[in-house]
């Protein structure tokens, strides 16, 4: 199994930082006893997941919620109907 992970492993990533930032990484990858590539995977890969989930949820409130569900579900307004009948502007 681990030989099957490592053979997918052919994707690199270099980054540019300080010195400072770079002593800052071997450290912390020693003290959890992983190597500088794993412990910077496992921290990009947490960071990613989270920039991506807080890009593509949005958390409402209760109040704000139900004022979505009742837009959802009125009838559209009128004016959307001309809208839609109208030619495409992009359209020649």
């Amino acid at each position: 199994m681990a030989t099957q992970t490592l053979n997918l492993k052919s994707s690199r990533l270099d980054l540019r930082m300080t010195d400072e930032q770079k002593r800052q990484i071997e450290r912390a990858a020693d003290i959890s006893g992983a190597s500088v590539s794993q412990w910077s995977v496992m921290h990009l890969m947490e960071a990613a997941r989270r920039d991506i989930a807080e890009h593509e949820s949005m958390i409402l409130s209760e109040k704000s919620f139900d004022a979505f569900l009742e837009a959802l579900e009125s009838a559209p307004d009128p004016r959307f109907a001309e809208f839609v009948a109208e030619p495409a502007s992009w359209k020649f």
